[in-house]
């Protein structure tokens, strides 16, 4: 027997969150249901030029992959925390990768972290997310290591 889901109640109807993710094609297809179940909206973007052409303030959150072009997408994060400060940026490890200074995101994101804990964080209160500690990561001062 299939139930459809309980109603929502009206302070549950939210607008739904928009993120911008810059990851390969390869692996869409898994994070975009939890997302999805979690009321975000996600735009896709295969590399920091194409997300270049997108990013604005609309989105809640833009999720860099370092493992694609860690140069760039670190730039992409300093120029958005100058310009965009309602857009909160999460970076996505790459092994090798050391944050520059100005790289500062609001997120830092293990790789191969399962999509729920990405998203768990994503919908975290301001101030709730969890402490991160030297020991996490190289560069977890930079921001919220999510373990």
């Amino acid at each position: 027997m299939h139930s459809d889901p309980a109603p929502q109640r009206p302070e549950e109807k939210k607008m739904k969150k928009l993120v911008l993710f810059v990851q390969p094609r390869n692996s869409r297809q898994a994070r975009f249901m939890e997302f999805y179940r979690r009321g975000y909206v996600l735009q896709w973007a295969t590399n920091v030029a194409e997300a270049r052409q997108v990013v604005s303030s609309i989105f809640d959150w833009v999720i860099l992959d370092l493992n694609l072009e860690p140069e760039a997408a670190q730039s992409l994060c300093a120029e958005m925390k100058a310009r965009l400060s309602s857009t909160k940026v999460a970076m996505i490890e790459a092994p090798g990768v050391t944050l520059a200074a100005n790289s500062r995101p609001d997120a830092l994101v293990p790789a191969g972290v399962p999509t729920d804990a990405l998203v768990d964080r994503l919908t975290m209160e301001p101030g709730k997310a969890p402490a991160a500690t030297p020991a996490d990561s190289p560069s977890s001062s930079q921001g919220t290591q999510i373990a």
